[in-house]
């Protein structure tokens, strides 16, 4: 039994050099620069006004996750978990849309929410009002927050739904022998899919706070733009800067990756249940209105 243990931890050992090399080392480069740099430090001489931005940065993901794991989560639970209608095309199109570009989806909102989008001209019946000019869909943390929740929404389903799928089917169908379907999914699927959640929210958490596309055009000035200021702004401290500005943030994103995994390494359900059949929920008469409710 020790040759297979043994290889297996050869592969491990082999692995993780490979990553050190490929992936460690230069990630840790620019925090050379840093500690060669004292410089770069002074970057927080403004604090008084970096940290306004920091507070932006929180409000803006926190709205993205908000709006964007309830809507998530229900839309995964119809999709991977039950009967709907059609809900293998739907699964096709959620993938296909996660290929599609951050700017292309705010300039979609901006085209059908904005002043000059098809929405308003059509509520207004044409009606123009005299010195119009264009101007990006009502600008601030709102619209921001909106476009970013709209993206994330499919990282959200399909994450989510891998983790539902992943549920001990067995668990599930003792469970029912004793609480009825709708029940069981609270009390045991759910819960037994957390770290699939937390997955999703921190990836909500990654693809939120480092985008400056979204938040550029709706004029809300947030961490992420600040670092690429300090990088673009020049001069032999320019990385040095923006890695200070940017040290706090990737401590408290290393911080919940490292309990993310370690949540999902005592909650994952055995490896011989990942590829079994998953218990389906059955809607019954409502499979019609949910299906109407998911294309919305």
């Amino acid at each position: 039994m020790r040759g297979p243990e043994v290889s297996w931890n050869f592969w491990r050992a082999a692995a993780g050099l490979v990553l050190l090399g490929v992936v460690g080392i230069p990630l840790a480069l620019p925090f050379g620069e840093l500690v060669g740099e004292s410089q770069g430090w002074l970057a927080w001489a403004e604090a008084g006004r970096i940290l306004p931005l920091a507070g932006d940065t929180l409000a803006l993901v926190g709205g993205a996750l908000a709006l964007t794991l309830p809507a998530g989560i229900s839309a995964a639970i119809l999709l991977y978990r039950t009967d709907l209608p059609l809900r293998g095309f739907l699964q096709f199109v959620l993938v296909l849309s996660l290929f599609v570009p951050l700017p292309l989806v705010a300039s979609a909102w901006q085209a059908a929410l904005g002043s000059g989008g098809w929405l308003p001209e059509l509520l207004w019946h044409g009606e123009i009002t005299p010195g119009f000019l264009w101007k990006p869909w009502v600008q601030g943390l709102g619209p921001a927050m909106w476009v970013h929740a709209a993206a994330a929404f499919p990282w959200v389903v399909l994450l989510v739904g891998q983790g539902l799928r992943w549920v001990e089917s067995d668990l599930e169908e003792d469970a029912l022998t004793t609480a009825g379907p709708w029940r069981v999914l609270n009390r045991v699927t759910l819960p037994r899919c957390q770290a699939a959640l937390l997955a999703a929210a921190l990836w909500v958490v990654l693809q939120t706070a480092n985008e400056i596309t979204v938040t550029d055009v709706m004029q809300v000035r947030t961490l992420a733009e600040e670092v690429y200021t300090q990088f673009v702004g020049g001069g032999p401290a320019a990385l040095a800067r923006a890695v200070a500005v940017s040290l706090p943030a990737m401590v408290l994103i290393w911080l919940l990756v490292l309990a993310a995994t370690r949540r999902l390494e005592r909650t994952i359900p055995p490896l011989d249940t990942l590829l079994g059949p998953s218990f389906t929920f059955r809607l019954g008469a409502m499979r019609w209105p949910a299906l109407g409710l998911a294309l919305i």
